[in-house]
């Protein structure tokens, strides 16, 4: 499997150049190449590695062979002819070489003849045209090595410096690229690119990455808006904080190999659909897939131990995840905004499921919690509008359903009842052993009118019947303690809120806010001023006829 990889990378590394900025063009006879085990290819690497624009006939297609190579002399800035007895021989490379010599003068490129054999006689018209120029090597004695003729090539300015990319590079460290480049090659021998050194190149569409490249500092490549297609090869060791951040064009991203990824690394990839990470990544960090709105489908890494806060949330289109056998951590908002979140599977091996993990993740119908779960923070599954059955597995030590809903193992708490689910008359009965109403635990349910509490009950959480549209009626035992902040926000059609106990300790921020057609009945000193200072109309508790 990883001698694929390393294929599939060097054949893109060294495909002929496709841009628009200054290249060299090749010309040679496929019979050296041949018999001389791979020489040119290997020239031609060794140009690429050096940080040259190469183009070459590779993967001409069948009937244009003509009308390519033709384009690419028009197209380039120098002209390399390898020399021999098969090249001058033969009638492609003199094509060539006469082809050039008939171009207008105000078109005329370097031209840079190099015998890769002892020369030969030539063909008088052929003659005539190298003679005006300077041949390298033309007084070899032995065949010239791939390094002898790199090194010659490229030293003494003999290829034109605009066919090279224009990177600051120190030390093998990139620190600044063109404003105006539309490729991009990090050829062998960098070894990092520096934080911001190609932020915001907005004409970048092909970035190669070598595999002497260790490190892309954060926010390299951020806001690079055409780029559609991220490779990183397997010696990468670390992609910083924003790196493609903002790489609203990228479609496809492959990392062969562990890496670690750092946060938001591909945040707001909007058109990535592709995704191939490696079984070596161990942790997804905060935010690095969060709002890439084109992922239907991925695979997460077989070793996978942890995802981070918003990993993937706002990727409107995913529709099925399955976390891997491994996975000890979900931490908060991972799938917060995943509006077409149907199905998700967690295995036994998760321990956590942060808080609002599934918040507003509209489709989740079901969810099975296992009994490898020891905290659930709250909140996980607000928003979920047809979420209808949250299962327990009954060997869970810490959380327990029944009929659907999440309580705590002993039932002393009330977790989550799901949104989407139906009660009888529309009306849910608390058991008479829960104390605690959780945050969120109520919040966005579509189909309740009312929730009959037992006495025992002694906080509601923050939110905890957050936007409770249908709810009519509360009713609050005089066991009831602290109600914290929002717990009833949103309930718009809410006629009736009654508080039995007049000690309440904790009356929060925006409790019955948005509630205009409340009518509360509460003797707490902590009430009475809440609707004094909110000019809220209060009834004492006495005046409450439960009848009605």
């Amino acid at each position: 499997m990883a001698e694929e990889v390393k294929t599939e990378i060097l054949e893109d590394k060294y495909s002929p150049y496709k841009g628009s900025h200054p290249f060299v063009f090749i010309s040679y006879s496929h019979d050296d190449n041949i018999e001389r085990e791979g020489l040119i290819d290997n020239v031609i690497h060794g140009l690429i590695d050096k940080g040259y624009r190469v183009w070459y006939d590779a993967g001409i297609h069948h009937g244009e062979w003509s009308q390519q190579i033709d384009s690419k002399m028009d197209e380039c800035s120098a002209f390399v002819v390898f020399l021999s007895p098969n090249s001058v021989a033969s009638k492609y490379v003199n094509r060539e070489v006469f082809y050039y010599c008939n171009k207008p003068a105000e078109k005329k490129i370097t031209l840079i003849p190099i015998w890769i054999d002892k020369p030969v006689p030539t063909p008088k018209a052929l003659s005539l045209i190298l003679d005006v120029y300077q041949v390298l090597f033309n007084d070899i004695k032995e065949q010239p090595t791939v390094k002898q003729l790199v090194d010659k090539l490229t030293s003494k300015h003999e290829i034109p410096s605009q066919c090279k990319n224009d990177l600051e590079v120190e030390d093998g460290v990139v620190s600044n690229t063109p404003l105006d480049c539309t490729d991009l090659n990090l050829y062998s021998g960098i070894k990092e690119v520096a934080p911001g050194a190609c932020k915001d190149r907005i004409e970048l569409e092909e970035l190669t990455i070598s595999d002497t490249v260790v490190k892309l500092g954060a926010e390299a490549f951020r806001g690079c808006k055409v780029l559609k297609e991220v490779k990183i090869p397997g010696p990468l060791e670390s992609i910083g904080d924003s790196c493609f951040r903002d790489c609203i064009e990228m479609q496809k991203l492959i990392i062969y190999d562990r890496v670690e990824i750092g946060e938001r690394a591909f945040e707001n990839c909007s058109k990535l659909s592709e995704i191939i990470l490696s079984d070596q990544l161990e942790e997804i960090s905060n935010g690095v897939f969060n709002s890439c709105k084109s992922l239907v489908s991925l695979k997460l890494p077989a070793n996978l131990v942890a995802i981070g806060d918003s990993a993937f949330a706002s990727c409107d289109k995913l529709k099925t995840i399955e976390i891997p056998s491994g996975c000890t951590r979900i931490d908060d908002l991972v799938f917060a905004g995943c509006i077409n979140l149907e199905k998700i599977i967690i295995p036994n091996t998760v321990t956590r499921i942060g808080k609002n993990v599934f918040k507003d993740c509209k489709k989740l119908k079901e969810i099975f919690i296992p009994a490898s779960v020891k905290k659930m923070d709250p909140g996980c599954f607000r928003g979920c509008a047809s979420l209808e059955k949250i299962e327990v597995d009954e060997n869970n030590p810490y959380f327990r359903d029944v009929d659907g809903v999440l309580f705590g193992l002993s039932l002393d708490r009330i977790i989550a009842y799901p949104a989407g689910k139906k009660a009888e008359d529309g009306v849910f009965r608390l058991p008479p052993s829960v104390k605690t109403v959780e945050d969120w635990a109520f919040a966005d349910c579509q189909y309740l009118q009312e929730v009959k509490m037992e006495r025992g009950v002694e906080k509601i959480g923050e939110g905890a019947f957050y936007n409770c549209d249908k709810i009519k009626k509360i009713v609050l035992p005089n066991t009831t303690r602290v109600i914290q902040d929002t717990a009833f926000r949103g309930c718009d059609n809410l006629e009736v809120f009654v508080l039995k106990s007049d000690s309440l300790s904790e009356f929060g921020w925006g409790t019955l806010y948005g509630c205009s057609k409340v009518k509360i009945y509460a003797d707490a000193p902590k009430v009475v001023k809440y609707c004094k200072t909110y000019d809220l109309e209060r009834y004492e508790l006495k005046e409450y006829d439960p009848n009605k």
